[in-house]
C-alpha cells in the first residue's frame, strides 16, 4: 500500500544509500512533492546510529517546514553538482518527479540553484 507523505526530509553522508533511499520513496511514496537532502557532517555519529531519525532543533524544523513553499529554484549549494545529483535521484520518479533541495550542513550556505 502506498504511503501518503508529501513532503519528506532527509540526512545523508553517502551517495548510494541515499540514492536506495529515493528508489524506495519512488515505490512507496507515489505523491510526493518535496525531498530535502540535507548533508550530514561527516564526523555525524548520531547518523550511524539512528538512520531513520534523528533530533532537530527548532530552527532546523522550521527551515524543513517552510521549504515546501518556496518559489523559485530548487535550494542547493555551490560545493555539490546539484543538478547532476538530481538527474540521478529524480530519474526514479519518471514523469512527475517531486521537487529535489540539496541542503549543505550548514544551513546558511544554502541557496537557489538555477
Amino acid at each position: 500500500m502506498p504511503m501518503i507523505y508529501r513532503n519528506v526530509a532527509l540526512a545523508w553522508s553517502q551517495f548510494d544509500k541515499l540514492a536506495r533511499i529515493s528508489q524506495r520513496l519512488a515505490t512507496t511514496c507515489p505523491a510526493l512533492c518535496t525531498i530535502i537532502v540535507h548533508q550530514a557532517e561527516t564526523n555525524a555519529k548520531a547518523l550511524v546510529n539512528s538512520p531513520f531519525s534523528r533530533d532537530l532543533s527548532v530552527e532546523t524544523a522550521t527551515y524543513y517546514a517552510n521549504i515546501p513553499s518556496h518559489i523559485g529554484s530548487e535550494l542547493g549549494y555551490e560545493k555539490l553538482d546539484t543538478h547532476y545529483l538530481r538527474s540521478l535521484l529524480l530519474e526514479y520518479f519518471g514523469a512527475s518527479p517531486p521537487r529535489l533541495h540539496m541542503l549543505p550542513p550548514d544551513l546558511a550556505d544554502s541557496s537557489d540553484s538555477s
